[in-house]
């Protein structure tokens, strides 16, 4: 409100009209506030967002009533429009103001829910923003990748869907969506793929050591193998192969194969993802170290004994009444003669003549503790 003076007399209170819009930028379905102040007490005032709109377009047309000091207050919808500048006129009976409101098309956006996730299990992927009732694409690591998933927004451009995640190595991977034919309408976001870990509980022992591994993070409803020392199958296999769960998770038990004493590794690998190239590694695999302790190991016959050939000794070591005892039997009989019975027949106890192509430290054999080198030997054994 303003007055005027001039030689000394001062005029009227007066307010210069105008209209103000609260947001003057935004994008379809904003609600906008309209002020207006300066207009005739109590007059009709018509305000239009796009007076210049063509058919098929209509303007939104408002009328409210100025209150006794001229103001008003009102509120429109931005409707459908392309992104441009529009104008907003306010109309009374000899006053007209025109401001400018900006329509802004908003970008498209995604969120994931988790963001990071394992292979072969599910997350939601919600958007907004696209295009009302278009069918919107889900596609794996590029704009051209892999299709992992589809589906059609609402008419406010809204959509939410799930998708599972393929079989894939740990790291950073973008998935990306775009409207159907328009790859320009999209967005993406990163899920994270997390390396797997494994548990060795003991972590160490003496060889023939009962030892449980647990994992977390491999691809779901995976077979998962473990390997002694290495991933290719050139290594050890430890039976059983394990299955992981819905969530990426395993236990299985194993037992310490023959070893020299300190730290060894275990791998545990998914084998469905393995090349089928036998030199190739795994990729999707976890490690850990188990320290072989010295001790008296409970070896079995296969993995103890390399190869048994030549000469064997008659005499036959057993535990008995808290000693070992030498006999003078043969309970293998025909264990050389048949060649693939030979491991069914040793017996505990029983001295043979055996080739390690290894050697085996702290091991019991004929009632006494031997370190054992590579080559030929003459022992009793007890397993």
């Amino acid at each position: 409100t303003y007055t005027l003076t001039v030689a000394g007399i001062t005029s009227e209170p007066y307010t210069i009209g105008g209209i103000t819009i609260d947001p003057t930028k935004g994008p379809v379905g904003q609600e906008v506030a309209v002020s207006g102040v300066g207009f005739a007490a109590e007059e009709s005032v018509r305000v239009t967002f796009d007076p210049r709109a063509v058919a098929p377009l209509k303007p939104v047309v408002v009328t409210v009533r100025a209150g006794t000091g001229g103001a008003f207050g009102t509120t429109f919808v931005v409707p459908t429009r392309v992104a441009d500048d529009y104008f907003v006129t306010a109309v009374g009976g000899a006053i007209t103001h025109t401001v400018t409101f900006t329509v802004e098309v908003p970008v498209p956006t995604i969120t994931l829910s988790p963001a990071t996730a394992v292979p072969k299990t599910t997350i939601k992927i919600s958007g907004e923003h696209f295009p009302g009732g278009a069918r919107v694409l889900v596609r794996w690591a590029a704009i051209d990748g892999m299709l992992i998933g589809f589906v059609s927004t609402d008419a406010a451009g809204r959509f939410t869907t799930s998708v599972t995640i393929p079989l894939a190595i740990p790291g950073a991977h973008p998935i990306f969506v775009h409207q159907e034919a328009v790859p320009r309408i999209a967005d993406n976001k990163t899920l994270t793929i997390p390396s797997p870990v494994i548990k060795l509980t003991p972590p160490k022992g003496p060889v023939g050591q009962p030892v449980i591994v647990a994992g977390e993070s491999f691809p779901a409803l995976s077979t998962i193998v473990i390997r002694w020392k290495g991933r290719t199958p050139g290594h050890i296999m430890l039976p059983p192969e394990a299955l992981t769960n819905a969530l990426g998770a395993f236990s299985t038990g194993i037992t310490i194969p023959v070893d020299l004493s300190g730290p060894q590794k275990i791998y545990a690998y998914v084998r469905d993802f393995a090349s089928p190239a036998p030199e190739s590694l795994p990729l999707i695999f976890a490690r850990a170290s188990y320290t072989i302790e010295p001790g008296v190991p409970r070896i079995g016959v296969k993995e103890g004994f390399h190869a048994i050939w030549g000469r064997l000794d008659h005499s036959v070591w057993r535990f008995m009444d808290g000693e070992w005892r030498q006999h003078h039997t043969d309970p293998i009989k025909h264990a050389m003669i048949d060649p693939a019975k030979r491991f069914e027949h040793l017996d505990a106890g029983m001295a043979y003549w055996f080739f390690l192509k290894e050697p085996i430290e702290a091991v019991l054999v004929g009632g006494m503790r031997w370190t054992l080198s590579a080559g030929w030997h003459n022992r009793g054994w007890i397993p």
